[in-house]
């Protein structure tokens, strides 16, 4: 399965809009390709554009720490059946990829934002 992580430059996951770099990260291989982050690119729409990307680059599950998605965001992710990895805020990807994954297919309800 591929995963989609957004990282900052400690290689720590954060919320989409705060990363330089979009990382698909394929579980099987336990390989990874890290792209730039194309929600930086934009001035609206950030994290639809990063999604779009990661759905190209195939992935099939995003990895979420709190804020990441906003209403419009997440109702998009839902429709082209990402699932998610619920994290409690920035963990190190390392620490991440070295322990079972837990997806769901959906995210509480506290950690999506409004839409602007």
């Amino acid at each position: 399965m591929k995963i989609a992580f957004v990282l900052n430059e400690s290689e720590d996951i954060v919320p989409i809009t705060e990363g330089l770099v979009l990382r698909v990260y394929d579980s099987l291989s336990k390989s990874y390709n890290d792209y730039p982050n194309p929600a930086l690119e934009r001035k609206e729409g950030k994290r639809s554009a990063a999604l779009q990307f990661a759905i190209k680059q195939g992935a099939h599950a995003l990895a979420a720490p709190p804020e990441t998605l906003c209403e419009q965001s997440y109702k998009f992710a839902r429709k082209e059946q990402l699932s998610f990895i619920s994290l409690p805020g920035p963990v190190p990807f390392n620490q991440i990829i070295s322990q079972p994954l837990a997806l769901t297919d959906q995210l509480p309800k506290k950690e999506i934002i409004p839409s602007v």
